[in-house]
């Protein structure tokens, strides 16, 4: 009869466990997220985070852990966070990537658009080129990707480490870009789009550190 009762209250001791902790601890790992949503540009605070317990097979690669919670402050949101999104080191850029002074967001129409990959984002960085000649233009990020009718084009599906292979779906077909960029560099973009037969080849690159 004891060894029947210690049975009992052992496995309803052993359920409480796996309840309360014993899930979190086997099954599951603590990540950072967004507890609201935080628009592309932001510079963040620890505030805007908090730890919850997601399984560990959904937690994204390389997400920021208990142990990261100081490389969250004073972050520059590259993209949109979404509320309750997990974050990595790719959801973030560096301070200087925000608009500088003397720059500005410039259009670039989609009648200059001689070739461009389905993949272009925001965020992403692009080297113009002539299209026939192959002449370097400028190397500029882009501030904004709109359909023709002035909607963002974005990925159909939400994707934490935004590589450019995986951007299988958009939610539009591109029409045009905007460009951050000075006034004179613009002007001088904008000169020989309309002053040359050529239009635009845009190639995705990597940012160039300064």
């Amino acid at each position: 009869m004891w060894i029947g009762i210690i049975l009992v209250v052992s496995s309803i001791c052993g359920l409480f466990f796996w309840e309360t902790k014993g899930r979190e601890c086997f099954l599951m790992d603590q990540v950072f997220v967004a507890a609201e949503r935080i628009p592309m540009g932001t510079e963040v605070n620890t505030n805007q985070f908090k730890l919850v317990y997601v399984l560990r097979e959904n937690k994204v690669e390389e997400a920021f852990s208990k142990e990261d919670k100081s490389r969250l402050q004073g972050k520059v949101t590259a993209q949109i966070i979404e509320k309750n999104q997990q974050v990595t080191a790719d959801t973030f850029c560096k301070k200087h990537a925000l608009i500088e002074e003397g720059k500005s967001v410039f259009l670039i129409k989609p009648e200059w658009i001689d070739s461009r990959s389905s993949s272009l984002r925001r965020g992403d960085w692009v080297d113009f080129y002539l299209a026939e000649s192959g002449t370097f233009v400028g190397y500029y990020p882009v501030a904004f990707v709109k359909d023709e009718k002035e909607r963002e084009v974005r990925n159909e599906e939400s994707i934490m480490q935004d590589y450019i292979l995986e951007r299988t779906d958009a939610t539009a077909q591109i029409s045009h870009i905007e460009i951050i960029a000075a006034l004179s560099e613009y002007e001088g973009i904008r000169h020989m789009a309309e002053e040359s037969s050529e239009g635009f080849l845009l190639v995705q690159a990597k940012r160039k550190e300064e």
